[in-house]
């Protein structure tokens, strides 16, 4: 049976979540540690950027700022996500893990698979995927830009069309790793993002963008009829991943020098207003512990 790592790391602040996930991408790159099943919450509320994104089309940072709301880029695509009443989860592996497929839309597949059986055990069926995406919110006034939860790509969870479930990923040139981010709603906040999106000052079009939001994006506690706790939620998804794999996922932590490099990394680049703007995207992710 194959062991992979399950790191439950608890709350961290934005910059320290994402350092982390990258340092686990590296070390997985480099041979030095077996795949990595990792969840984890966020200790403020924030918002957590794609990449390729542009700061200034998505927040108003200044807004956020006086709201107590951090904001970071993620390693991996995809849109913005608020952060707060979910369980985070995030995978590295090889980039020719058998179980877990070669490309971005067979381990999406897979990982999506995992994912559905952890939340049968909850209680919850989700939707069959699908070849199409789920119907998308519409774009509202001149820089507002649409969040994650808005819209479902094939592989992604949903019920009854809404999204319960988001995810990104990075995989590494030459495909040596994949990192995977995704957030599991266990209450619906993701209205939020309307209040600290710029572009649109109109009360009466925020509220019908909310009003939108809220019709694509569902949660577990929405689902369930009633509140389902984090710890709840990540047992459930060690055991669900374990069972779907057939593997065995070995409680473990972060060792002392990836907390160390993860907060450097943090400072470095994650805290850094050239990261965050876009400007300093450039750096080859896992680099800080290759060799």
């Amino acid at each position: 049976m194959k062991h992979w790592r399950f790191i439950d790391s608890g709350p961290s602040n934005a910059a320290f979540n994402m350092a982390l996930d990258e340092v686990l991408l590296g070390r997985v790159a480099a041979g030095e540690s077996p795949p990595v099943l990792r969840v984890y919450r966020w200790s403020e509320p924030s918002v957590s950027l794609g990449y390729h994104q542009k700061l200034e089309r998505e927040l108003d940072l200044g807004l956020c700022r006086s709201r107590g709301v951090e904001v970071v880029r993620r390693p991996t695509g995809g849109r913005s996500v608020y952060h707060d009443l979910e369980l985070t989860y995030s995978l590295c592996a090889p980039g020719d893990t058998d179980i877990l497929g070669d490309s971005i839309s067979s381990t999406s597949a897979a990982v999506a698979g995992a994912i559905r059986m952890s939340l049968e055990l909850l209680g919850f069926i989700a939707d069959i995927p699908q070849k199409h995406k789920t119907g998308t919110v519409q774009r509202g006034a001149a820089g507002m830009r649409n969040p994650c939860f808005t819209s479902a790509s094939r592989h992604e969870v949903t019920t009854e069309g809404r999204k319960l479930v988001g995810s990104a990923q990075l995989r590494l040139p030459g495909g040596e790793a994949f990192l995977q981010q995704g957030s599991l709603l266990l209450a619906n906040s993701q209205q939020v993002l309307v209040e600290l999106k710029p572009g649109c000052t109109d009360q009466a079009q925020r509220e019908k963008l909310k009003n939108s939001l809220n019709l694509a994006v569902t949660s577990l506690g929405d689902i369930l009829g009633r509140e389902v706790s984090y710890q709840e939620t990540a047992d459930c998804f060690r055991t669900g991943f374990t069972r779907y794999f057939g593997i065995e996922l070995l409680a473990d932590g972060p060792e002392p020098d990836e907390i160390r490099m993860a907060e450097q990394l943090a400072e470095e680049r994650y805290l850094s207003k050239e990261w965050l703007a876009g400007s300093g995207r450039k750096a080859r992710l896992g680099e800080q512990v290759a060799g």
